[in-house]
């Protein structure tokens, strides 16, 4: 009932056609609540196929701590999910 979609950075190319928009579209037409997790994004914009979105850089970390203790930093992103 839920997919979860990400990569390392959300970004215009995410929009065309990547992995993670494209399994989003599929998802939503099954009517699955979407999360997606990023390590950072330039994306100012909410997407609207991606139900929350989660990113390391700079909620989590700061991009060097990320790039350096990424299991650390992904944990703790992943203690603030919460499944409904």
């Amino acid at each position: 009932d839920i997919v979860f979609v990400g990569e390392g950075k959300l970004d215009q190319q995410t929009l065309y056609g990547k992995a993670p928009y494209g399994i989003a579209k599929i998802a939503k037409k099954h009517n699955k609540k979407v999360i997606g997790i990023f390590a950072m994004s330039d994306l100012d914009v909410h997407l609207e196929l991606i139900d929350e979105l989660y990113v390391i850089v700079p909620t989590y970390a700061d991009q060097m701590t990320s790039m350096n203790k990424p299991e650390e930093t992904l944990i703790k992103m992943l203690e603030d999910i919460k499944i409904d």
